[in-house]
């Protein structure tokens, strides 16, 4: 007969950019172990059911490892990806008239400054 045995320990934590100090929102906490997943509130808060060691991922974030055994609370910070650009939206039809009502910034670009 054989027994597995896991521990789970309830752990909180506060998910931060490492360089602005600023909560990360939405960032996806996993539980290696028990493949139980949530994800960070407003203000990059978590709380889960810890078995083993957590990813830590979010949109524009390097992913994070966290695997402390003796912990219920940690501030984890992750480092931004160089590589991740924000969301472009490119629009071939004609600028409004009134680009000051625009709630979205605005930036004309001519085929001559594009790259083939």
């Amino acid at each position: 007969m054989t027994w597995c045995v896991s521990a789970q320990v309830e752990f909180n934590g506060k998910i931060v950019d490492t360089y602005s100090g600023f909560p990360v929102t939405n960032a996806i906490i996993l539980d290696l172990e028990s493949g139980e997943r949530i994800v960070s509130n407003s203000n990059g808060e978590f709380q889960i059911n810890k078995t083993g060691a957590l990813e830590i991922s979010a949109e524009g974030y390097i992913f994070f490892i966290y695997d402390r055994e003796n912990s219920n609370y940690a501030i984890i910070s992750l480092i931004p990806a160089d590589n991740i650009l924000d969301q472009v939206i490119i629009n071939a039809s004609s600028i409004p008239e009134r680009k000051r009502e625009a709630t979205q910034s605005i930036s004309i670009i001519s085929k001559t400054d594009l790259k083939y």
